[in-house]
């Protein structure tokens, strides 16, 4: 059993939380020319939406882990009929307070499990996969995103490659592994992010914001179709079937 999360009223602090993890999950689904993200964003959103075929047409039942942000709910639509968002902590748009490791619902439960960009951060990534598939009703997907090449973002463990994606997938079907751009969009937004950190204050903050991030994303948002390589791919989504 759980329990859901309430606010109630006054709790003033927990509703600011909630409208900003909106405003920045709208910023995810559509990224501003001054997100260093933005190219690889944008590859996510399309590597979603490829998916979507996947699924139930409508009753449509999703499990969130780490869902604080939910920057693509809206691309499923009237489908749903039920949404649960489960962190660790209780922030923004959380439902369900559970690690991805322990998750306390019954096998069969869901039709797709969401789970971006929190794998790199749990303690054991095998485990939250196995509990993904534990919790999936049979044919149920499972939209996976995690990042392969990046500086070192808080209190991360984990990079993640196809091989080794394939691996923690192992007694999954129809597994595909798509790469969020190639090896010139992951340079050029690995330099897009050490600017934005980088180049604070009055001057030079306004300066990356609106010249050079915007300009790196250009020249990115041109290679994204004119370069196979895969070296330096900063981020893979993926779609798997239990």
């Amino acid at each position: 059993m759980y329990a859901y999360y309430k606010s109630g009223r006054g709790d003033e602090s927990r509703e600011r939380n909630r409208q900003s993890s909106i405003e920045l999950g709208q910023e995810r689904a559509n990224p501003t020319n001054w997100n260093p993200d933005k190219i690889i964003l944008g590859e996510r959103k399309r590597a979603f939406e490829s998916g979507l075929g996947r699924l139930p047409d409508t009753g449509l039942c999703v499990l969130d882990i780490g869902g604080r942000i939910q920057p693509f709910r809206h691309l499923l639509g009237e489908r749903v009929s039920t949404y649960i968002a489960v962190d660790r902590q209780i922030e923004g748009l959380t439902d369900v307070v559970a690690t991805g490791e322990k998750l306390p619902f019954l096998d069969g439960q869901f039709d797709l499990v969401h789970c971006t960009q929190m794998l790199s951060y749990v303690a054991d990534p095998a485990a939250v996969i196995r509990e993904a598939q534990r919790v999936l009703k049979p044919g149920g997907s499972m939209f996976l995103t995690a990042p392969a090449w990046f500086p070192e973002h808080h209190d991360e463990c984990w990079r993640f490659l196809p091989g080794g994606l394939k691996v923690l997938l192992t007694g999954w079907r129809d597994i595909e592994i798509l790469p969020e751009g190639n090896s010139a969009v992951g340079a050029l937004r690995t330099i897009a992010v050490v600017i934005s950190d980088k180049c604070q204050g009055r001057v030079m903050a306004p300066v990356s914001r609106r010249f050079l991030i915007p300009f790196l994303n250009m020249i990115a948002a041109r290679m994204v179709t004119r370069n196979t390589n895969s070296a330096l791919v900063a981020n893979y989504s993926v779609w798997a079937t239990k």
